[in-house]
């Protein structure tokens, strides 16, 4: 396969981030520069340009289009001459005798596998190993699937790779509220709502409740702890199909059953005005990347 160097730059006009392939860097340098120097836009800022400069002229065209094939396509109405279409048969018949045997063999089972037939149709891995294995063993499956996933994703195989990353891109949602951390938005509701009922809670961050994953030794640390409760914030699907999240709700009841405390997982319903009402009040901070991000993800929402 024949080498080629990529480079990247950005559209002058939107920020797009634009590709630039070459088999010499030298040249390909040099037209990168070149297309920055004079302002060169993507094709999509081009045709708006276009539009924008000449509305007459284009909406003419337009015009002309439809009146001639119509309102949907070029190929609206129209079918297949018998010459054309024997012409595309004698190509699939070309192709197919080229084929070998053992990729004869591969496009079939690719076409009886489609669809119902395929024995994994409407189902998950995990519904196949929950049939087979206790919850351990499929822990540890988990973990073993996302690290081989990880190997064929890595470095110069991951199609992110050299690439900058997107404008707003993060994990989460960090800040202090009252000046407690928090990573998420449902830890920062939970806050929010224990602290208007005047109900006093803490970090439980310090406690840290040992489990064993993948024969190693791992440590769960819960989110908050209010009297004798140790409670836990996560998403409703990750509590229910998680493996791995399972795995630290035994391990958590165990630890509270020595040290009497009882332990509670939970939900919690997201409430983006209440969020905006403490922004207002300056009780709750988020990180400079996270306060652009959350009001653009609000924004979305309503």
């Amino acid at each position: 396969m024949e080498n080629l160097f990529t480079l990247y730059r950005n559209c002058p006009k939107c920020d797009k981030q634009l590709t630039h392939q070459g088999k010499s860097l030298r040249n390909l340098k040099a037209n990168v520069k070149r297309a920055e120097k004079n302002k060169i836009v993507c094709m999509s800022c081009s045709a708006l340009n276009l539009l924008q400069r000449h509305p007459d002229k284009m909406q003419k065209l337009r015009t002309t289009y439809i009146e001639k094939h119509g309102n949907i396509g070029t190929f609206t109405g129209r079918s297949l001459s018998d010459t054309h279409k024997d012409k595309i048969s004698k190509k699939v018949k070309s192709n197919w005798a080229n084929l070998t045997d053992e990729e004869r063999q591969t496009c079939k089972t690719k076409f009886i596998n489609k669809g119902h037939h395929n024995g994994m149709f409407g189902k998950s891995y995990l519904d196949i190993w929950k049939a087979k294995y206790d919850e351990q063993t499929i822990a540890e499956k988990t973990l073993n699937m996302k690290i081989k996933k990880s190997l064929r994703f890595s470095g110069c195989l991951n199609p992110q790779y050299g690439k900058p990353p997107s404008s707003g891109s993060g994990n989460g949602w960090k800040g202090h509220y009252n000046n407690m951390f928090f990573r998420s938005l449902r830890e920062l509701c939970f806050m929010i709502d224990k602290t208007r009922n005047n109900i006093i809670y803490k970090s439980a961050e310090n406690i840290s409740i040992p489990y064993i994953l993948h024969n190693k030794n791992r440590t769960y640390r819960p989110d908050f702890i209010i009297n004798n409760h140790l409670i836990e914030i996560k998403p409703q699907r990750l509590i229910d199909k998680c493996p791995i999240v399972k795995l630290k709700i035994e391990a958590a009841h165990k630890y509270c059953e020595i040290n009497n405390l009882e332990y509670i997982i939970t939900d919690v319903i997201i409430d983006y005005d209440v969020i905006k009402e403490e922004i207002d009040k300056e009780n709750l901070i988020f990180q400079p990347l996270y306060m652009q991000k959350f009001i653009e993800y609000r924004e979305t929402k309503f």
